[in-house]
């Protein structure tokens, strides 16, 4: 494996530093899409003019309102891992850097 560059610890660093806001938005997206999610299918399941919890249940659960706020919701929870992912790629990238320097500063051979 090669050595991390300084260009690509910087990238890491960069990466890191912008995208902490973005993070926290999708973070809050996902909270708040998941919130709408459960607010439309307990609209549709409080209007339904079925008789039954069960089949109230069913109608709500399947009515393309709520498909389509669940799409919304894990579209936002695929968007937050994503970052999650890719920040923790980057933590990787910051620490190996900071290892290999302190095994150079200490005299030990790069691997």
């Amino acid at each position: 494996m090669s050595e991390i560059t300084p260009e690509r610890r910087d990238q890491a660093i960069h990466y890191l530093a912008e995208t902490d806001e973005e993070l926290a938005y999708a973070v809050a997206h996902v909270a708040r899409t998941e919130y709408i999610a459960k607010k439309v299918r307990q609209t549709i399941f409080a209007h339904s003019k079925l008789k039954t919890i069960a089949d109230r249940q069913a109608e709500a659960d399947t009515a393309q309102e709520t498909i389509d706020a669940m799409d919304t919701y894990f579209e936002a929870l695929r968007h937050r891992e994503h970052l999650r992912n890719k920040r923790k790629t980057e933590e990787l990238v910051w620490e190996t850097w900071r290892s290999e320097n302190s095994n150079r500063r200490h005299g030990a051979p790069a691997s």
